[in-house]
């Protein structure tokens, strides 16, 4: 298996209408190629991938290094009559994944079957989702069989994948300027100075000037604050970046509505005037970053990644790692569904929070070096939710898992799915030079897919999950991670992470605490709570309040107890902020935590 390297990063905005379209591909049909394109060389290195990288939606067209070969090949678009026509321009979506050393990606266009003319090129290079537009001028405009073609050219062992996707051929409107894109960041400090950027493009046949608007809103809809640059003498084809006045976000734990739209007299197409993106002053940050590996015991550059996950967790970084095995013994169905889900082809592959992924790997040495700028950047994005676990009820093998859901601040998301995921780690396992796996997913419930969330008018969510563990794992090394995805941008919001043998500690055995022994009332707090406990021997007992990130807020009690039932009355103070807090009890032997929310 080929060393890869490449990061999987953020969808690109797509050009929605234009004037007369010619040819239009998604690669939805059955067939491959589909019906009219053909492939000149190398066959098998194209093919129709159920994966979204390019930044559409899946399907997709994909150019594999496999075989390997050195020279041009091209998929080449059915013949399209073009008489009468005098004004063409080409657009898709694509997405590199580089490996290292030259090549060259392309388009170019013909008629009659004759030399290819070179439209657009460039030199191989990682490349994020994007949109390549291009204007086209030359003497095949016209033509009643012109065709254009996608080219490699080089050694394809330098690259790893090509996804193309939406191959639009078209006439332009005389007149149309889009909104390609809303730049910068999506999470904030309250106080920031945000201020709006935007790429816009003229998509149109003439030169332009026209102003541009940024529109911010709070989410009863109201105006908050309005800024107007004018674009001059932008040309056809042209697209350049529009910076706006900032704005200081005022709120905390909020959620703003940014809109940026063009106000050109003439335009023809309306549809591509304005996108809009939220954006957030979350305080909270997250419990857990999720590394997410797609590995095998039979891949030679997976030690890699196997020791640069051990090394983040050894250094205390807050990654909750699971492990998704393909084409070995520790292969479950839920496993290779997310290696699809993911549309991960080379392996390793390590996908943070979703949507940050690296390819690639060593036989010999870490990747933590390549994992903590990734780990710490996920760490600069703040969270609306937190999640939790409650002592599981045991019946036998079977544990009764009961996990919580808070919502801290304003969730827009749509499509969340509530992912329960169960780990096993240190399985001897002689592979490479290592010894033994770690994090391998061993359950998902209720399946892959995770369960539907919907936290849009609720603030608080339970479910219970019944985990059953076969008699071959170990229970000392099984790990419960759940976690919050955006089921449309796949990325994941937080995320929670509990050893079984630490969570069931709680269960009454003869000699600890279990849940009751913990109670507080009312919970959420307004201005008094009851808190209730049992201590089973005589102990020093101490009662800790702890707010959201771990920080001890306060010492509630701190004495010597004996054994029997004791209760605290809790009066939150006026400074202490409303949110989640856990209210921790230590004795001798055992500790015990509960969840509190103060209002």
């Amino acid at each position: 298996m080929k060393h890869f390297t490449l990061m999987v990063l953020f969808v690109a905005g797509m050009l929605a209408v234009n004037a007369q379209n010619h040819l239009y591909e998604t690669f939805t049909t059955g067939s491959w190629p589909p019906a009219g394109w053909t492939i000149d060389a190398q066959a098998g290195n194209w093919s129709k991938s159920t994966s979204a990288n390019a930044g559409a939606d899946s399907p997709e067209a994909r150019f594999t290094w496999q075989p390997q070969f050195n020279g041009y090949s091209r998929l080449i678009s059915p013949a399209i009559d073009l008489t009468g026509v005098t004004a063409l321009a080409l657009e898709f979506s694509h997405m590199v994944d580089h490996y290292g050393g030259p090549y060259t990606l392309g388009a170019a266009t013909r008629s009659g079957g004759g030399t290819w003319n070179i439209v657009w090129q460039m030199t191989g290079a990682s490349t994020p989702p994007s949109l390549v537009s291009q204007m086209i001028t030359n003497a095949d405009i016209g033509a009643a069989d012109f065709q254009f073609c996608l080219f490699f050219n080089g050694a394809s062992y330098n690259i790893n994948d090509w996804y193309i996707d939406n191959i639009r051929l078209f006439t332009p409107f005389d007149h149309d300027v889009a909104v390609m894109a809303i730049k910068g960041g999506t999470y904030f400090n309250a106080n920031d100075a945000y201020a709006a950027k935007a790429d816009i493009r003229n998509a149109g046949l003439n030169s332009e000037t026209f102003d541009a608007t940024v529109t911010i809103k709070n989410l009863n809809n109201d105006v908050l604050y309005t800024n107007t640059q004018t674009v001059t003498a932008l040309a056809s084809g042209a697209t350049t970046e529009v910076n706006f006045d900032p704005y200081t976000l005022t709120s905390v734990n909020d959620a703003y509505l940014v809109e940026i739209e063009t106000q050109l007299a003439n335009d023809e197409s309306s549809d591509n005037n304005m996108k809009s993106k939220y954006i957030y002053t979350y305080t909270t940050a997250k419990n857990q970053i999720v590394m997410e590996v797609g590995t095998g015991t039979w891949c030679q550059y997976c030690p890699g990644a196997a020791m640069g996950a051990h090394d983040l967790l050894e250094n205390g970084y807050n990654v909750a790692v699971i492990k998704y095995h393909s084409g070995d013994s520790y292969e479950i169905p839920a496993s290779a569904s997310r290696v699809s889900y993911y549309g991960i082809t080379g392996f390793p592959t390590a996908i943070f929070d979703g949507v940050d992924a690296l390819v690639g790997g060593s036989s010999t040495e870490s990747l933590y070096d390549s994992y903590v700028p990734m780990v710490d950047a996920r760490n600069l994005i703040r969270t609306a939710f937190n999640l939790t676990f409650d002592v599981p009820v045991q019946n036998a093998s079977d544990y009764s898992v009961n996990v919580m859901v808070d919502k801290l601040g304003p969730a827009l998301q749509s499509n969340l799915k509530l992912h329960f995921v169960l780990t096993e780690s240190h399985i001897p396992q002689n592979w490479f030079n290592q010894t033994e796996v770690n994090n391998v997913t061993r359950l998902m419930l209720p399946s892959a897919n995770g369960l539907d969330l919907d936290m849009s008018e609720i603030d608080h969510f339970e479910n219970t999950y019944t985990v059953t563990t076969q008699s071959g794992w170990s229970l000392e090394n099984l790990e419960l991670v759940i976690f919050i995805q955006d089921n449309v941008t796949k990325e994941i919001l937080n995320a929670s992470k509990i050893m079984l043998t630490e969570l069931i500690s709680g269960i009454n055995d003869g000699s600890k605490l279990h849940v009751a022994d913990l109670s507080i009332y009312p919970n959420p707090v307004t201005t008094e709570a009851q808190i209730r406990y049992a201590v089973k021997n005589n102990s020093k007992v101490t009662i800790e309040l702890y707010d959201i990130n771990g920080r001890l807020v306060e010492i509630l009690a701190s004495e010597y107890k004996t054994k029997g039932e004791y209760q605290l009355k809790y009066s939150p103070s006026a400074d202490l902020n409303a949110g989640v807090y856990f209210v921790s009890l230590k004795t001798d032997d055992n500790i015990v935590t509960k969840k509190m929310i103060v209002n």
